[in-house]
């Protein structure tokens, strides 16, 4: 493996990472506020499958609308979230 594909896979596995780290307070944020997929689908105008691909660390085009829509759905600040060890 070249020097270039090793650092762009160990840049994909990070970028990874963090967007689990991301899903995983998002999943959280939603059923500590006893909210289903559905019920935050309906109220962010986002598709139910979105919303449980982001919570899986599974949607790469997150665009920062949506993010600011969430988190202003959950009462939470975005530094909140983004914040991943």
């Amino acid at each position: 493996m070249s020097r270039r594909n090793f650092k762009n896979t160990e840049l994909n596995e990070r970028a990874q990472k963090y967007l689990i780290c991301i899903g995983k307070k998002l999943c959280d944020l939603r059923k500590s506020n006893g909210k289903s997929i559905r019920a935050v689908a309906k109220a962010t105008k986002m598709s139910r499958s979105i919303i449980s691909k982001l919570e899986k660390g599974q949607y790469e085009n997150f665009g920062l609308n949506r993010f600011s829509d969430l988190c202003k759905y959950y009462n939470v600040q975005m530094v909140d979230i983004v914040e991943c060890d």
